[in-house]
C-alpha cells in the first residue's frame, strides 16, 4: 500500500521499463529468466528489490537478491552469486 501511494515504480526516463510496478518488473523477470535472458532478469530484478526496500518490503526484497544470485550462478558469475546470497 505505502509503494502505491508513493508511486513506486517509476524508472529513469526514455526506459522501456518506465512507470512498472515492482511487481511487474518481478514478473517480467521471472519470464526473461524461464527464457534463459538471465541479464535482462537481473536487470528487472534489481529495480523491483530496490522499490521493495524502499517500501519497506523485506521478504519480497531478500526473495528478488535470491533469485539474481541464482541469475549470476546460471551466468557463471560465482562471486556475484555469493554477494547476492549474502545481501538475502
Amino acid at each position: 500500500m505505502l509503494a502505491i501511494l508513493l508511486g513506486f515504480g517509476l524508472l529513469g526516463e526514455g526506459s522501456a521499463q518506465e512507470g512498472l510496478t515492482a511487481d511487474q518488473l518481478r514478473q517480467t523477470g521471472w519470464e526473461a529468466s524461464r527464457r534463459g535472458a538471465f541479464s535482462e532478469a537481473i536487470v528487472r530484478w534489481e529495480r523491483a528489490a530496490q522499490i521493495y526496500g524502499q517500501a519497506g518490503n523485506r521478504g519480497a526484497e531478500a526473495d528478488l537478491l535470491a533469485q539474481m544470485a541464482d541469475a549470476y550462478a546460471a551466468l557463471g558469475r560465482y562471486a556475484k552469486a555469493v554477494e547476492y546470497f549474502d545481501r538475502a
